[in-house]
């Protein structure tokens, strides 16, 4: 239609009179017309249309990308922290360890930790609690996994409150479940803290995971600081 319109091979093409659905009679020019505003139109809406997909495919990309990012953040830093180590020709420790244990805990209750590991230590266990030096500390956390049998968290509200002690947990946590090494990990109970306050990567692995209350009112006679170390020389032979 629209090419008859721009084409001289109909002569006085214009001027003719079509019959439209409704019997009407109207005159080509006039129809022309209308098709030029409906092509207008047409194209508007396409337009408007793509423009509004486009929108809504950069959004749902967009929250999909903060979504997998933020539930998921330990364990892609994991994982690129492993490729990175790979990378430059690290060798992970398989059979011999450097350490029987890392003790991780938030430094507001190193006073407790401190008599923590000096008992440990007069019961022949090597015991790291520092990071070493020169090394940031999320390549530090990949590092006393390696060099380490055991993982030992000291669990109190202060540990639960520390970022960095809460990213160790999830670092250890998912390094456990990858190797099938979750008898790794100890917990020790100091405060009592329940299980949906830690780190999710704990959370699924709680049941196949070693757990010591260390005794208070509530346990005791049955739990007392002979028998929770008893527990602990045992854990760490295992």
């Amino acid at each position: 239609m629209k090419w008859l319109g721009q084409s001289s091979r109909v002569p006085d093409f214009l001027d003719l009179t079509c019959v439209t659905e409704k019997a009407s009679h109207r005159i080509m020019s006039t129809v022309i017309s209308h098709l030029k505003t409906f092509e207008i139109s047409c194209k508007d809406k396409f337009w408007l249309t793509f423009a509004v997909a486009i929108t809504c495919s950069i959004a749902i990309i967009a929250i999909i990308y903060v979504v997998i990012v933020v539930r998921y953040k330990h364990a892609i830093e994991f994982f690129s922290l492993r490729w990175k180590m790979k990378k430059k020709k690290y060798k992970e420790l398989k059979e011999v360890h450097k350490y029987d244990a890392f003790i991780s805990f938030s430094h507001t209750d190193a006073e407790w930790v401190k008599q923590f590991d000096d008992k440990l230590g007069s019961m022949g266990f090597s015991l790291c609690k520092d990071f070493f030096v020169g090394n940031r500390i999320e390549g530090n956390v990949i590092n006393v996994i390696d060099s380490s049998r055991k993982i030992i968290f000291i669990i109190t509200h202060n540990f639960i409150k520390s970022y960095w002690e809460s990213y160790e947990m999830e670092m250890t946590g998912m390094d456990a479940y990858l190797k099938g090494r979750e008898e790794m990990v100890i917990i020790v109970l100091q405060d009592k803290i329940e299980i949906y306050n830690m780190p999710e990567t704990i959370q699924n692995i709680w049941s196949t995971i070693i757990i010591i209350q260390w005794p208070n009112g509530d346990n005791l006679p049955y739990n007392t600081q002979e028998i929770f170390y008893e527990k602990m020389k045992i854990y760490l032979n295992l």
